[in-house]
Formats: structure tokens, sequence, C-alpha cells
């Protein structure tokens, strides 16, 4: 994917339209939640993308998502810098170049 692109809402995954037009921005947030929350088959071009990091609830092995995460980012042509996961959180470091 791309830094930049079209911003869609991240509640509802509607496309964000500004005074007429679609909004472009910085995506890479919402590429990252996008590969987090699909799962691996969502994507009919990309059938290999996604984590599904809801079947993450009542797992106990923080490290084997966090490895997948970084694999399904670097693959989307991310650098990692980082990634922790909580009982309460998950925090993101990684970017496009």
């Amino acid at each position: 994917m791309k830094k930049r692109g079209i911003a869609v809402n991240p509640q509802t995954g509607d496309l964000q339209v500004q005074n007429g037009t679609l909004r472009l921005g910085d995506v890479t947030a919402q590429n990252q939640a996008f590969i987090i929350g699909s799962y691996a088959g969502a994507y009919k071009l990309a059938p290999t993308v996604g984590v599904g990091i809801a079947d993450a609830l009542n797992d106990e092995d923080p490290l084997l998502w966090r490895t997948e995460i970084a694999k399904q980012l670097r693959a989307d042509g991310q650098v990692v810098h980082s990634i922790q996961i909580t009982s309460t959180d998950m925090i993101i470091n990684a970017n496009y170049p």
C-alpha cells in the first residue's frame, strides 16, 4: 500500500468527503488497522493479507501476534520499529520509508 491515499472513516469504513471531494492524506495508520483487523482471504486481490487480531482476545501468546503483525506490515512495505501488545493496548511504531 502507499503512505498517501484516500481517507476513510475508521469507525464506519465510509469514504471521507470534504467540500464535495474525497479527502486525501497520510493513510499509514488506516492501512495498519485494515491489515491487522482483517483476516487472510478478505481481500480478493491480496488473499494472504490479514492478521485477524480478533482471534488474539483469549490467546496467551502475544509473541505470535507481534510476529505476524510485523510480517504483514513489512509485506506492505512498512519499516517496523516496534510492536507492543499488552492486555489493554497495542502500540505500533511502523511507517513507510
